[in-house]
């Protein structure tokens, strides 16, 4: 990761929207859509799911770390056997 979020700079709550924006933005692309599946609690206030931008930022730094990082068979083409032994 090339920046990592400043919590003093950010709310404290945040809804579904801004919450994928700012994951979009530190993390990966995500729909508002898709956090409702995450298992993070909320509080429904004035019809919106609020919920912790710490937990929140936590859990998709989390998700991006686990993610095994893949090369794509287009550059495993390209390695020399040498390379690809080497692994």
């Amino acid at each position: 990761m090339d920046r990592s979020p400043d919590f003093d700079a950010l709310p404290l709550h945040v809804d579904r929207e801004r919450g994928a924006a700012l994951i979009t933005e530190f993390y990966f692309p995500v729909s508002p859509r898709s956090l409702e599946r995450w298992p993070i609690a909320t509080r429904r206030l004035n019809g919106r799911a609020i919920m912790s931008t710490r937990v929140l930022l936590g859990e998709a730094k989390r998700r991006f770390e686990e993610a095994p990082a893949i090369m794509s068979k287009l550059a495993t083409d390209n390695l020399t056997e040498k390379e690809a032994a080497c692994g």
